[in-house]
């Protein structure tokens, strides 16, 4: 067994406005079976703004695998943001300071802009599971969220 991965951060929870699972180890099936892509555009996408399950005992902390739209998501509430070049700088510290956490296993809190963030680091096995109630709005595709889930 390799200590070294298995001690690695494979994900964090960010907390701000919202609170959201990032982990650059998830893929969500939406850019690599068009079937699910169709299936998430006509009945996911009315109900939920973002691709990936629900984590724990709430059905709005999901999990993503896109840094930077979550980033760009927190930086909207931070002040000044209505300026592009505030909101882009904003978007870059917050995607750094996520990035911090992920590459050093420590726990962070960082405000920008007036909005703190708590970024809470995750190890291999660490994650709260899939919230499975929340996970029936994925219909047929529940079980390829779990095996994406289960990668991490």
């Amino acid at each position: 067994m390799d200590t070294k991965a298995e001690n690695r951060t494979v994900a964090v929870k960010v907390e701000g406005r919202f609170t959201e699972y990032y982990s650059p180890f998830f893929t969500d099936p939406y850019e690599d079976n068009g079937e699910y892509r169709e299936h998430y555009e006509n009945n996911i996408l009315p109900i939920q703004p973002v691709l990936g399950p629900s984590l724990g005992d709430s059905d709005n902390h999901f999990l993503t695998g896109d840094l930077n739209c979550l980033a760009e998501r927190l930086a909207c509430d931070c002040e000044g943001s209505e300026n592009t070049a505030v909101w882009d700088d904003y978007t870059g510290k917050i995607a750094d300071a996520i990035e911090a956490v992920l590459k050093s296993g420590e726990a962070a809190t960082h405000t920008f802009g007036g909005l703190k963030i708590a970024i809470t680091p995750f190890k291999r096995g660490e994650l709260p599971p899939i919230n499975e109630e929340q996970l029936k709005v994925y219909g047929k595709y529940a079980n390829l969220i779990r095996e994406r889930v289960a990668a991490i």
